[in-house]
């Protein structure tokens, strides 16, 4: 019994030997230990811990590179967390947080500096003077941007672009507080309160701002839209918006272009609405059609497919393929009706046309003006063509016409008379086989013919 007891007083004097004055394991120097509040394990060199700090790293090559600050947890090498970021944890090679308390550093590099509450994720990711940040992503970063957030390789928020958030790779905010930037190489650049969503879409000094779709941007176009592949608002169109894949305002401003292709140049106040319509130098106009177009027409409508003012102000042009040319103040209306130099006219009707014909109305299906000169001619109904200045036409055809001119003068057709007349009706007509003038009408009792005139 007694060569036993000293057998385990011998044991216990061997383990004892193996601890020093410190408690350390001086057969494991680098094993987890605690010395203080602090728990500290591998490279055991270095600055004071903090108050429940854990710093475990295997080397580093500053004598501040250690956890600290209050509960702050330090992973990896050459980790560093101050004494004014309590409660923040940096895992990784050479990272950090610097007065930045509650704040987290994952990643080689990766850094919060001034940046309260806030995550750097990723190698090189930093937030720098940027509370309540996130920034996530190989070289993400936020820079003066408080409650903000980068997320994506190089995505990053740039000199005071707080509240905001720049998602994808390269995207980022300049100057543009309260804005989105998502997508790759999305950007706002001194664009306040803006949006850019989409690969290469951005805003460029353009406040208040929706750039949406591959390639959509807005330049110097506050309080704009540019929505679709390739979408955009350029020079002075603020309070414009681009809808649709290649739509766009150009000196445009207060306009809109939606639809593919569809667009306003130098066309203030004016819609280009559909595929390929457009206001060229045509402000206070709309097209509104596949291809429907205004230029140089100010104040002017094209509705329709095809349809276009050309040189003329103040004229709207309504039907497919309908259209004004050099026409101001004029008005073309149905399937192919148009106006060719004929100011102050109006066609009206399936290929109804005033051709050189100013002040003149060609309205029903086909019928037309023409003629050198003054125009005020008239010509309605069905394939009438008045060539006559200041004259009144309307009938069935070209042949079968009544005609009031200027000076008074009433042109009747040539007729049989083969009409019977209704009662209260009166009939004029020239019986082209007896060479006659003669009337018709109904008493009540039956058809009375007289004869006015014989030639």
């Amino acid at each position: 019994m007694a060569i036993q007891t000293l057998n385990n007083l011998d044991n216990l004097a061997i383990q004892r030997s193996k601890i020093n004055d410190n408690f350390v394991d001086v057969d494991n120097p680098t094993a987890i230990e605690q010395v203080g509040t602090a728990m500290i394990g591998g490279d055991k060199t270095g600055n004071a811990r903090g108050t429940e700090a854990i710093d475990i790293q295997s080397g580093r090559t500053n004598v501040d590179q250690v956890a600290a600050g209050t509960k702050n947890i330090t992973i990896g090498y050459a980790a560093k967390t101050d004494a004014s970021s309590a409660y923040s944890n940096a895992i990784g090679n050479n990272v950090r947080n610097l007065t930045s308390d509650n704040s987290n550093a994952m990643g080689n590099g990766a850094y919060n500096a001034v940046s309260a509450y806030s995550n750097a994720m990723g190698n090189g990711a930093f937030n720098q003077g940027s509370p309540n940040s996130n920034a996530m992503g190989k070289g993400a970063r936020n820079i003066y941007c408080a409650f903000s957030n980068a997320i994506g390789d190089g995505a990053y928020n740039n000199t005071t672009s707080p509240n905001s958030n720049a998602i994808g790779d390269g995207a980022f905010n300049q100057a543009s507080p309260n804005s989105n930037a998502m997508g790759s190489a999305y950007n706002n650049n001194t664009s306040p309160n803006s949006n850019a969503m989409g690969s290469g879409a951005f805003n460029e000094a353009s406040p208040n701002s929706n750039a949406m779709g591959r390639g959509a941007r807005n330049i110097y176009c506050a309080n704009s839209n540019a929505i679709g592949y390739g979408a955009n608002n350029n020079t002075s169109s603020s309070s414009s918006n681009a809808i649709g894949r290649g739509a766009f305002n150009d000196t445009s401003a207060t306009s809109n272009a939606i639809g593919y292709g569809a667009n306003n140049n130098t066309s203030i106040n004016s819609n280009a609405m559909g595929n390929g319509a457009f206001n060229q130098a045509s402000a206070f106009s709309n097209a509104m059609g596949i291809g429907a177009n205004n230029t140089t027409s100010t104040t002017s409508n094209a509705i329709g497919n095809g349809v276009f003012n050309n040189t003329s102000i103040n004229s709207n042009a309504m039907g497919n393929g309908a259209f004004n040319q050099a026409s101001a103040f004029s008005n073309a209306i149905g399937l192919g009706a148009n106006n060719t130099t004929s100011t102050s006219s109006n066609a009206m009707g399936r290929g109804s046309f005033n051709n050189t014909s100013t002040k003149s109305n060609a309205i029903g299906y086909n019928c037309s003006t023409s003629g050198a000169g003054v125009g005020f001619r008239t010509a309605i109904g069905q394939n009438v063509a008045n060539i006559t200045a200041t004259s009144f036409e309307f009938g069935t055809s070209n042949t079968n016409k009544v005609a009031l001119k200027s000076t008074g003068d009433l042109v009747l057709p040539n007729a049989s008379g083969a009409t019977v007349p209704t009662i209260g009706q009166v009939i004029l007509f020239v019986d082209t086989t007896a060479n006659t003038l003669n009337a018709k009408w109904h008493d009540g009792e039956g058809v009375i013919t007289t004869t006015l005139a014989t030639s």
